[in-house]
């Protein structure tokens, strides 16, 4: 099936999910819950949302300027941007965007690809592991409190496990890039290893590893205080742990690489986990499309908007930064 036609059907898909859960549940209720959130409590988790993306691009930086490679902010942010846009309309696990990424360390920050595949799949992995470990605690304890139907928990722990081994898959490749060799004896794929390892042995150290470790957490910790926030918002207060669980395990589901940004699945499963909670039918879809507004669509629209606005040169500052080598 052609590519294109298959992430169609994807997408289409997603949206016929989230068609299903706003016909089974009151569209009349549905509007009067996103009505009761006022704009200046959405405006601040908006707010919210603009410092996850200059922390997230600030970790980039810090993680190419600890592998020797120094990325001025506008540019880091204009990768971010645009690979934000390309993973918004892929499928999950943002394969699309972090590919993106990599050309655009290459053609905006001169780096060499050994450089901007160690730089990206460094962060990917950087990201990952934090937010593993809040999800293997949270897993436990959502269980021990609420009874979840084991269909559900059967997809949770399927899609925590492939998480699990696409990081430990990625960890490897970079602990040891020479395994590429055994597949080709080409004299470019060694230098590049080589240097590729020359990278990553930059950030090796505990004292270089801890900040952007520090990061992740904290941004993946601001996910779950923006989710808490809107629930306030709408009138549903389960507790900001369970709130953070119940949005961490979502992000698990959407993440497997089915649907473009996870469309339909982190919903859904929004939907499910606040179910044994009490928390009805329409609010709890209400809360997931305004979750889902200010963490997917809002940075969807920013991206390309930046994206507009950087073909227009009125975006990403100084144009002479770009193309210049930073080894």
């Amino acid at each position: 099936m052609n590519p294109l036609v298959k992430k169609i059907l994807l997408f289409c898909v997603g949206l016929l999910a989230l068609a299903g859960f706003i016909y089974w549940a009151d569209l009349g209720e549905i509007t009067r819950a996103f009505a009761s959130i006022s704009l200046g409590w959405l405006g601040g988790t908006m707010l919210l949302q603009f410092l996850t993306i200059a922390l997230i691009t600030w970790q980039w930086q810090l993680i190419a300027g600890h592998t020797g490679c120094k990325v001025p902010f506008m540019v880091m942010l204009h990768i971010i941007m645009a690979g934000t846009f390309v993973e918004s309309v892929t499928p999950a696990v943002k394969a699309g965007g972090e590919a993106a990424k990599v050309l655009l360390l290459k053609s905006k920050a001169g780096l060499a690809t050994s450089q901007a595949v160690a730089i990206t799949g460094a962060q990917k992995v950087i990201s990952t592991l934090p937010f593993l470990a809040l999800n293997l605690l949270a897993l436990p304890w959502f269980l021990s409190t609420v009874e979840l139907d084991k269909t559900y928990t059967n997809i949770t722990v399927t899609a925590l496990a492939f998480l699990t081994l696409f990081t430990l898959l990625l960890g490897l490749a970079l602990a040891y890039p020479g395994i590429l060799t055994r597949f080709s004896k080409a004299p470019a794929l060694h230098q590049g290893i080589r240097r590729f390892r020359g990278t990553l042995t930059g950030l090796a150290k505990p004292r270089k590893l801890t900040p952007v470790l520090s990061l992740s957490l904290v941004i993946w910790l601001l996910f779950a205080l923006k989710a808490w926030l809107l629930g306030i918002g709408l009138g549903i207060t389960p507790g900001f742990t369970a709130m953070a669980v119940i949005t961490w395990l979502s992000y698990v589901v959407g993440m497997v690489p089915l649907l473009p940004g996870g469309m339909g699945a982190m919903e859904g499963s929004t939907v499910l986990l606040l179910a044994p909670l009490g928390i009805t039918l329409a609010p709890a879809l209400a809360l997931a499309l305004v979750i889902r507004f200010v963490t997917f669509w809002f940075p969807f629209l920013l991206s390309a908007l930046w994206l507009t606005l950087s073909n227009l040169g009125l975006a990403t500052g100084d144009r002479d930064h770009f193309g210049k080598m930073n080894t």
